[in-house]
């Protein structure tokens, strides 16, 4: 009977867990006991262990996805488990991953109906590209990708003062990127950043000897 790999309590104050990483891919063999996913909580890391020995049938959550504790993160299937046993336990363990994630259930859309007629197309080219010979090079000095570029020359040939625009587009964007943190790493900064707000003092003690 195919069994259910479940998001685990981690200590007491847990109530959502993230998948750091999966140690196998879905259709592997595992054994039981194998370690086959890191998860992690606020505090700690830990090691899942698969319940029984089979298949990795279907991963459910994937890496960096906040989840409730006790929810099924993927579906091993065992030695003799039928087709429609598995396809029955992952379409279970799918609706249960969806009403705790408060998602709704919806029935899958009708698949569309097959045109009764094909329109035929020609494969198109490579688009020819219009830029002025001093354009391209500056624009190969600086690694600006022209295709990207409206030209405003004749008939829309890029000429150096789009590319000079464009690299000014590029500077003026920032040089940083936003990165979701979760588990320690987002507990870790919540702190720093807790303890930068916090007012700061000194004591400073002279003494005459």
């Amino acid at each position: 009977m195919p069994k259910a790999v479940i998001m685990p309590r981690l200590d007491i104050d847990m109530e959502k867990g993230s998948v750091v990483e999966w140690r196998k891919r879905e259709g592997e063999r595992v054994e039981a006991g194998e370690v086959i996913a890191v998860v992690m909580s606020e505090k700690v890391t830990y090691e899942v262990e698969s319940p029984a020995s089979g298949v990795l049938a279907k991963v459910l959550v994937e890496p960096e996805v906040e989840v409730p504790i006790g929810t099924p993160i993927a579906v091993v299937a065992e030695e003799g488990d039928t087709r429609e046993e598995v396809e029955e336990a992952v379409r279970e363990a799918e609706e249960e991953l969806k009403k705790a994630l408060g998602l709704a259930l919806r029935a899958p859309a009708p698949a569309p109906r097959p045109a009764l007629a094909l329109e035929v197309r020609r494969p198109e080219g490579p688009r020819r590209i219009k830029i002025t010979p001093v354009a391209r090079k500056l624009a190969e000095q600086y690694g600006i990708d022209v295709t990207k570029i409206r030209g405003t020359g004749p008939g829309g040939r890029i000429t150096k003062r789009d590319v000079l625009r464009a690299l000014e587009e590029l500077k003026a964007k920032p040089a940083y990127r936003e990165v979701r943190l979760t588990g320690i790493r987002r507990l870790t900064a919540e702190k720093m950043v807790a303890a930068w707000e916090a007012p700061h003092a000194s004591l400073t003690v002279e003494v005459d000897m």
